[in-house]
């Protein structure tokens, strides 16, 4: 499943959002991004054995993934990863740059493209280590239901697992 949308209308001066796809010398650059450390932590929960470097690269080569600049140097990772062509997989990387120097404005372009995801009629959900509270409360602010209970995954972490479908109001 292809997202048709183009995150790339919502660019800001200091904001730049791409398909990687269709940049792909930016895929280096990006390669050397220096996530925040709650990024770094989820990461190495979600792929244990797999350094950040490798999980970064596999995120970048998926078919919607997007790479955005921040004041023109690499900034943030995100993307939808269809899963059986019944809903999206979102995830988010970032230095924190973004969010620390332009929380509302990050906010505001989030909730757009969610938005823009949820048109497509496909529920989204995913799974955020129970311990991560800043990254709970940003799904939270972008509409996402999180689920109060942590469960246990795969590799014995507490996870929330979050979601947003068509009829959730967001």
């Amino acid at each position: 499943m292809r997202l048709l949308y183009n995150f790339d209308t919502l660019s800001t001066d200091r904001i730049e959002i791409f398909r990687l796809r269709d940049r792909p010398c930016m895929v280096q650059p990006f390669r050397n991004l220096s996530l925040c450390g709650d990024d770094r932590e989820e990461l190495a929960l979600v792929n244990p054995g797999e350094s950040a470097e490798e999980s970064l690269f596999y995120c970048m080569t998926q078919e919607n993934s997007y790479g955005v600049l921040f004041d023109g140097t690499p900034s943030l990772l995100f993307g939808f990863a269809p899963y059986d062509r019944a809903c999206f997989i979102p995830w988010l990387l970032s230095d924190g740059r973004i969010q620390k120097h332009c929380p509302k404005e990050f906010l505001r372009l989030a909730r757009k493209i969610v938005g823009k995801v949820r048109a497509t009629g496909i529920p989204m959900y995913n799974c955020v280590p129970a311990e991560s509270k800043r990254n709970v409360e940003w799904l939270e602010r972008l509409g996402f239901l999180i689920n109060p209970v942590p469960v246990c995954s795969s590799g014995g972490v507490p996870v929330r697992v979050f979601s947003i479908n068509v009829t959730t109001e967001g």
